[in-house]
């Protein structure tokens, strides 16, 4: 009997640690995603800019070069632009894609969608511009929720 309740004891410790691990590792995840955005929408602005591909390919390129699974946004907005606009395509992707992201973050990454290809070059370089600044405000914020919550749960569960 004894052993059976050490045994118990000894799962239960191990649940909870791994547990506190796999909550700390969302924050972790979080904010190395929302830099790869930010790469990703520097990259996005960049071949735009300077080359004049159309953007469902530009969004395969990116999709090849980013990290999974931001680069599932980029691949799965240039097979949705097949049949849908480049805003319904992006907004249906980041629906779609399992991410770290937030709401807010979504909300952000949605605003793209609102110049992606309804606006001239410029628009859409500013609309960009504009939400990259927006995602270096939530990379801030999820560095401090990564540094304070990230600790905790390590810590809470042990």
């Amino acid at each position: 009997m004894y052993i059976l309740k050490c045994l118990l004891y000894s799962m239960i410790v191990f649940a909870r640690v791994q547990i506190g691990r796999v909550i700390a590792s969302r924050y972790t995840n979080r904010y190395q995603e929302l830099k790869e955005c930010k790469m990703a929408l520097s990259m996005l602005q960049n071949q735009m800019e300077y080359t004049m591909k159309p953007v469902s390919e530009i969004f395969q390129e990116i999709g090849k070069k980013v990290k999974h699974p931001i680069a599932g946004l980029f691949q799965k907005a240039a097979f949705y632009m097949e049949d849908n606009s480049a805003a319904q395509a992006w907004e249906h992707s980041i629906e779609e894609v399992g991410t770290n992201l937030s709401k807010e973050d979504k909300a952000i990454l949605k605003d793209l969608g609102n110049v992606l290809g309804k606006t001239d070059l410029e628009g859409q370089v500013k609309g960009m511009q504009l939400v990259q600044a927006f995602l270096d405000n939530q990379i801030q914020d999820a560095l401090m929720e990564q540094k304070k919550n990230g600790k905790l749960y390590k810590r809470l569960l042990h």
